[in-house]
Formats: structure tokens, C-alpha cells, sequence
């Protein structure tokens, strides 16, 4: 079976400072990658998607850029806390899918707006 998405790049100013961030609201580890451009790697979620943090001085963090949602397995509410205690904000707050679970948008210390997502329990 194949993903409609397979990779994503997040804009960021700071690769350390951004690292931090997201390392600390999603509960991941992120890999350094020694490449022409810095990069931070995002493990692979329950899909097999990858992505990395880029600084890239091509692309600008900011509001207006690719939505993505990142896998929170924890649950929103604890990542919203994370988000506020990592320096971040909340755009949109924790928002019921119904069957599709819980969903909430983040900003990062950078400007990108980030979506987090959580599977409903027994889906």
C-alpha cells in the first residue's frame, strides 16, 4: 500500500532551537543529517512518512505554507501544553474528528503553522 505523502519539509531559522521545539512537543527523537543543506529528521509514524526540519535559505517559515499534521500518540492536550511550554502557541485548540480522532494547529518559534493529529483510541 502506498501513501499519498511520503516526505515533508518544515522551513525553520534555527535548526538546534526548532529541534528543540518539535522534539519536545511530539516526544520524538530527531536525527542530524550531514547534507548540503542542515536537515532534522523526523522518525518515520505508523505510515512510514518521513520528514525533516530544513533550513534552506530558499524557503521562509511563516504562515501560508504546506499544512501538515504530525502524529502525536500521546494525545493533543498534553502536546498543547508542550507547545506553550516549548515557547510555541496555539492556533487552533484541540478539535474533535469524530471517528477520525483529535486535531489542533500549532505555531512554532519560527512562524510555521503545524497541525498535530491523534488516531481515535481503538481505530
Amino acid at each position: 500500500m502506498s501513501n499519498a505523502l511520503n516526505w515533508f519539509e518544515i522551513p525553520v531559522r534555527d535548526l538546534h532551537t526548532s529541534l528543540a521545539f518539535y522534539a519536545k512537543v511530539t516526544g520524538q527523537k530527531l536525527e542530524i543529517l550531514d547534507a548540503a543543506m542542515p536537515h532534522a529528521i523526523f522518525s518515520p509514524g505508523p505510515t512510514g512518512v518521513h520528514g525533516a526540519l530544513i533550513v534552506d535559505p530558499d524557503r521562509k517559515p511563516g504562515v501560508g505554507g504546506t499544512m501538515i499534521y504530525l502524529d502525536v500518540a500521546d494525545g493533543i492536550a498534553p502536546a498543547l501544553e508542550r507547545v506553550k511550554a516549548a515557547g510555541g502557541k496555539i492556533v487552533q485548540p484541540l478539535t474533535d474528528l469524530g471517528p477520525h480522532g483529535t486535531c489542533a494547529l500549532i505555531e512554532d518559534r519560527d512562524g510555521n503553522v503545524v497541525g498535530l493529529h491523534t488516531e481515535k483510541k481503538g481505530a
